[in-house]
């Protein structure tokens, strides 16, 4: 897994990407953009991505166009690349995402990041510093915007999932509500405020957000409405999520490998949260992630594999990376 921090205005911290990762850069939109894509095709969407994002966050297009010139990589097919599954979804992703609120070092966040055999070479943790606005440590494919921890205190992480159908066609892309979530939130009810006022549209996806009090949410991205938001039970200290939708209202497309798997992880987390009742802590949260990672205790040997696993804490400020599965890797410690 590539590693990197940037320091700067935005487009100097794109330059710095840029020019880190040149080669590793190329091979990406190489393989995500032009080898899935017809490009002259993609031209309309990547000009409404260009002027959605420049709305919206214009500090986006300012990374995009130094991540292309330190790259090397005409500025709109940085873009297209950088927003590749709102251009195309077309990446498959099962992943498993775990808040706990009272563990003796904080609330922590936990998630596993499961790809395909030939995507993790292209995964990145990024710690960015910018001149203008709070640090931040994600992580994603190399270029793409990602999510993580913000130095405001509130940790994100995502699962993708799948609706039977759609509820609209207009909204924001994932990446520029990840971002303003990490650019203008501090709080669970910040991020309940902010997403109420956008619609989604891009890949469905479940992702909780924590903060430095405790206080957790599950979204549920369905493109074509708001982001329902599901505030954690009274009656738990934890809240998880895997690849299938909650809401009665929302149908998850009928997959039955794909769900079984979903289904498989998810129990697993309740069965010890739940009907054990296991302590919560840090290592505790790292015992549960090697559980349902792939393959592993719960899932046998398959297509997807877990990359890495990540676990914030928004209150300390730190993530802790296993850069592969947690079965067989250490974790180490980033901070803010």
């Amino acid at each position: 897994m590539l590693r990197i921090e940037t320091k700067g205005s935005w487009h100097q911290m794109g330059c710095q990407i840029g020019e880190t990762f040149r080669d590793e850069l190329a091979t990406c939109v190489e393989r995500y953009f032009y080898g899935r894509l017809d490009v002259d095709k993609c031209a309309p969407a990547i000009k409404i991505l260009h002027d959605i994002v420049s709305e919206h966050c214009p500090e986006m297009i300012e990374e995009t166009e130094g991540m292309s010139q330190g790259a090397g990589i005409e500025p709109n097919v940085m873009l297209g690349y950088r927003f590749f599954n709102e251009v195309k979804q077309r990446m498959v992703e099962e992943c498993s995402v775990m808040f706990m609120a009272q563990t003796p070092d904080g609330p922590l966040l936990g998630r596993n990041c499961d790809l395909g055999s030939g995507d993790s070479n292209m995964q990145i943790c990024h710690v960015s510093r910018p001149a203008d606005g709070p640090a931040a440590i994600t992580t994603s494919y190399l270029g793409m915007p990602g999510q993580g921890l913000s130095s405001y205190g509130l940790a994100v992480g995502g699962a993708s999932a799948h609706a039977a159908k759609s509820f609209g066609t207009d909204g924001l892309p994932a990446a520029v509500l990840s971002h303003l979530l990490r650019r203008d939130c501090r709080t669970v009810q910040d991020a309940i405020a902010l997403l109420g006022r956008h619609k989604f549209l891009g890949k469905g996806a479940n992702v909780i957000v924590g903060d430095a009090t405790g206080a957790s949410v599950l979204f549920e991205f369905v493109p074509g409405c708001s982001p329902p938001a599901t505030l954690r039970r009274d009656d738990r200290d934890w809240q998880a999520c895997t690849n299938f939708f909650f809401s009665t209202e929302i149908p998850n497309r009928p997959k039955a490998d794909y769900l079984e798997n979903a289904y498989a992880r998810y129990g697993r987390i309740e069965h010890q949260l739940e009907e054990r009742r296991i302590p919560q802590s840090f290592d505790t949260l790292k015992q549960l992630l090697s559980d349902i990672a792939q393959p592993g205790h719960c899932c046998a040997e398959g297509a997807l594999h877990t990359a890495y696993s990540t676990i914030m804490n928004p209150k300390k400020g730190t993530l802790h990376l296993a850069a592969g599965n947690p079965n067989e890797v250490a974790f180490e410690e980033f901070s803010l």
